[in-house]
């Protein structure tokens, strides 16, 4: 072949790895493209940067992908080849886009002062020519990169947006994309994941409408990351609370107007106050006429506290002691809530095998086999769940209190 058939097959061969690169990602193809260029630009004596610039990115994506260091170190040596060679044959297209690479790859890899020497010979080329933008660019790029290095998070965010204004959002979207993929991580770097992930918006959305695999594929892989970390991590207006207990006062208190909280939390207030009043009440009640009347004369508080009144009011005091103790008792658990399913698993396990028999098959049954069928299956629950068996100690309460209910009637009694 001629020189410039040679040159001409060489950039034939480039454009064909930029297509299976943008367009497949078929790695294989890229890098057989890719070294037929770099063969043909050899044996031609020809020195391309944009060569070293396809190979820096073949081997920057397979370590990106693979998490391998040595292939991202790898990828920086050519990134330096191809500044090295823009800089030589002055393509200065090339050298810049070299530059960006160099200075992207460096802080990931051994960070900015390991490429400082190639830092210093390309910042002495003059800001002019139809790619003078892009030298300012790389200018920001290794300020904000310089103050990374230093943790000054907001300075280089201030950075980075500068870069933002410089570049022509239509013609360089790529080049957009890849500025606010750098902000969001010095979000993330601040331990501002939610902020990361809304930064994240603008290069999903060109990733997306060009149809990039590449920058599919790493921008979502930074949305899994962030929105991982951001889940871990507390809101900073967000309190942290004792107990579960206190999840609703807490929202009344810090997430809702002062007036309405006021009247929540006032309207909370009578209510706990109404049902604690009818509960002790009916409890004490109950006690004084049920209970105290039917035991024995000397043991009963009734031959030694005056009327029923009297009874009651010491009654209800008496409970809510205990209410107050067993409060105080179990502040940091469930107690309550696990009384109010037991509650419910009791009733159940006393009435439903009596109650049903003798709506179903009345007079079939004796009053001996539903009083034990309460008591046995009441107990049965009971020490299923201190005990703590397999399962739900309602069933061993049910299964107790259905045995006695087939015990032998000695009289005929409607149940």
């Amino acid at each position: 072949m001629t020189p410039r058939e040679k040159r001409l097959s060489k950039d034939a061969n480039m454009r064909l790895w930029r297509i299976f690169y943008y367009d497949y990602f078929d790695y294989p193809k890229c890098f057989e493209y890719l070294a037929q260029a770099r063969e043909i630009a050899d044996e031609a004596g020809i020195e391309d940067a944009n060569i070293y610039i396809g190979l820096g990115c073949m081997y920057q994506t397979i370590s990106e992908e693979t998490d391998n260091f040595e292939l991202g170190t790898q990828a920086l040596d050519y990134y330096i080849m191809a500044l090295d060679a823009g800089l030589r044959t002055a393509d200065d297209l090339h050298t810049d886009m070299a530059c960006t690479d160099v200075l992207s790859m460096a802080s990931i890899q051994h960070g900015i002062p390991s490429v400082e020497a190639q830092w210093q010979r390309y910042s002495q080329l003059p800001e002019t020519g139809p790619t003078a933008w892009l030298r300012r660019y790389n200018k920001l790029l290794h300020e904000a990169y310089t103050l990374l290095d230093r943790q000054r998070y907001d300075d280089a965010i201030g950075v980075f947006d500068r870069q933002l204004q410089l570049i022509d959002t239509t013609a360089y979207r790529r080049l957009v994309y890849f500025t606010c993929v750098e902000r969001a991580k010095v979000y993330a770097k601040k331990g501002d994941f939610i902020e990361a992930v809304s930064q994240l918006r603008r290069p999903e959305h060109i990733a997306v409408s060009l149809g990039m695999k590449d920058m599919q594929l790493e921008v979502f892989e930074l949305l899994a990351q962030f929105y991982e970390q951001a889940g871990e991590q507390l809101p900073a207006t967000l309190g942290v609370i004792e107990g579960s207990a206190q999840a609703f006062p807490a929202f009344i208190l810090h997430h809702l107007p002062a007036w309405l909280g006021g009247i929540m939390l006032g309207t909370l207030l009578i209510n706990i106050i109404g049902c604690g009043s009818g509960l002790s009440l009916g409890a004490a009640t109950i006690l004084v006429r049920d209970v105290y009347s039917n035991l024995p004369a000397r043991i009963s508080p009734s031959n030694r506290i005056g009327g029923q009144l009297a009874q009651t009011r010491l009654t209800i005091v008496g409970l809510l002691l205990v209410a107050v103790g067993a409060a105080l008792l179990m502040i940091d658990g469930t107690f309550i809530n696990d009384l109010g399913f037991l509650s419910l698993g009791l009733r159940a396990v006393a009435i439903l095998f009596p109650l049903s028999f003798a709506l179903w098959l009345p007079g079939r049954f004796s009053q001996r086999a539903v009083l034990l069928s309460m008591l046995l299956g009441t107990v049965a629950m009971l020490l299923a769940k201190l005990w703590t068996l397999p399962g739900d100690a309602v069933y061993y309460g049910l299964g107790v209190a259905l045995i006695p209910m087939f015990l032998p009637a000695r009289h005929a009694h409607a149940s």
